[in-house]
Formats: structure tokens, C-alpha cells, sequence
């Protein structure tokens, strides 16, 4: 994967961000083996995203790309926190995303290897059971309930904008709950799509080709 800076200075360019929001006399290092098995796995994410595919030409990360740094900085804290537990350094690149992105999903949730957030500002993912192949828009809320159950998503689910999904939900295989849809303790099937309809009635249809096989190489 090419890279718009060097991975040396990419890791001090984290490095400073950090250092300048966070001025709390703890300088904040991350190490080069940590910072590399992040890109590694930052590609892995990446190639599979048709958008980033130049068809032919090397994939890039470009840290000026705000949804390639969301992505970034969220796999950096989660490799922290996988490496070294909880910690001050996977809390500051985590708090970093937020500041950055408006992107609020903690270190220790666990996101797929495939994924893909478009436009993450005002997204809150929390500790549901997340499948590769995930797709988030802007403003999406995943939550739990009072009763403390949270959604589980296998492949391929899309998330619109502005939707949220909270509780004990079960969403299938390739299933979309569509922009601005609240969906609460209920199930989808695979395929099925969720939307609000031009009276702004709830309806749930089949979808012959889902959000995600657009969206990613399946």
C-alpha cells in the first residue's frame, strides 16, 4: 500500500497531532512494530473497498483522506489496546478520532477486519457483535437497550444515515436499515432492506443486489 507519507513520518505526524491536544506532560509514543501491524491492517480493510480500487494503480492511504484516517486512527487504538490493554495512549487516539472525525466507536469494540465508515461524523458504534463487510454512514447510532442487550450484525449489513439501531436486534446476512430509520429490539432477514417510504411509513422489502455488494469486493 502506498503511502502519502513515509511511515516514519506518518507515525510522528500522529505523534505531534496528539501531543498538541492532549498537553498533559505524558509523552505519548507509539511503537514502529505497533504502528506497522495498524497499516497492515488498515490495508487488509482498505483493498477490499471498491471506491478505493484505481484499477490497476497501487492502493493508497492518504492522511489528508478523512474517512482513510477515521478508519486509521480507529485501528491504531484498537491494536494499542490489543498489544497493551487499556491504556492512555489507545484513550488519546481514540479521544483524537473524536475531535478529528466526530467518530465515537471505543478501542475495544470489535469492529471487523472489513469495514467501511463513510462520512462518520456523529457516529456512535457501541459493543454490538459486528461480521466483515460493514457498511456505516454518517450519524449512525448502534446501542443498547435498558435491559442491556445489544445489536448483532452478521455480513454484509448496511447502515444509512442517520439511522439508528439499538437493542436486541438480529440483522442478517446482507441486510439494510435504511437513512433515518430507528430500528428497536426486531429482526431483519437476509437481504431485507428497512426504509421509511415517501409518507414516512416504515416498510421492509427485498433486495435483489444489497448496499454492501455495491460497496465492497464480495
Amino acid at each position: 500500500m502506498k503511502l502519502s507519507l513515509s511511515e516514519h513520518n506518518l507515525r510522528q505526524y500522529v505523534t505531534k497531532q496528539v501531543n498538541h491536544l492532549f498537553p498533559d506532560g505524558q509523552d505519548f509514543k507509539i511503537a514502529s512494530s505497533t504502528f506497522s501491524k495498524s497499516l497492515y491492517r488498515l490495508e487488509k480493510c482498505l483493498e477490499k473497498i471498491k471506491y478505493y480500487d484505481k484499477k490497476g494503480f497501487e492502493l493508497e492511504f492518504n492522511h489528508l483522506h478523512s474517512d482513510q484516517f477515521l478508519t486509521f486512527l480507529w485501528i491504531l487504538s484498537s491494536q494499542i489496546w490489543r498489544e497493551f490493554g487499556h491504556c492512555s495512549c489507545a484513550t488519546k487516539i481514540f479521544y483524537l478520532n473524536k475531535i478529528l472525525h466526530g467518530f465515537d466507536c471505543h478501542y475495544d469494540n470489535q469492529l471487523p477486519d472489513i469495514f467501511f465508515i463513510a462520512h462518520g461524523v456523529g457516529t456512535v458504534l457501541g459493543k454490538a457483535k459486528y461480521s466483515d463487510y460493514l457498511y456505516v454512514s454518517k450519524g449512525v447510532t448502534v446501542g443498547t437497550s435498558r435491559g442491556g442487550d445489544y445489536p448483532d450484525f452478521d455480513e454484509g449489513v448496511s447502515l444509512g444515515a442517520d439511522s439508528t439501531v439499538i437493542g436486541a436486534c438480529k440483522l442478517s446476512e446482507f441486510s439494510s436499515v435504511g437513512a433515518g430509520v430507528t430500528f428497536f429490539n426486531k429482526d431483519l432477514h437476509s437481504y431485507e432492506a428497512v426504509v421509511r417510504d415517501n409518507t414516512g411509513a416504515l416498510k421492509t422489502t427485498k433486495q435483489s443486489v444489497p448496499l454492501s455488494k455495491h460497496i465492497f469486493k464480495i
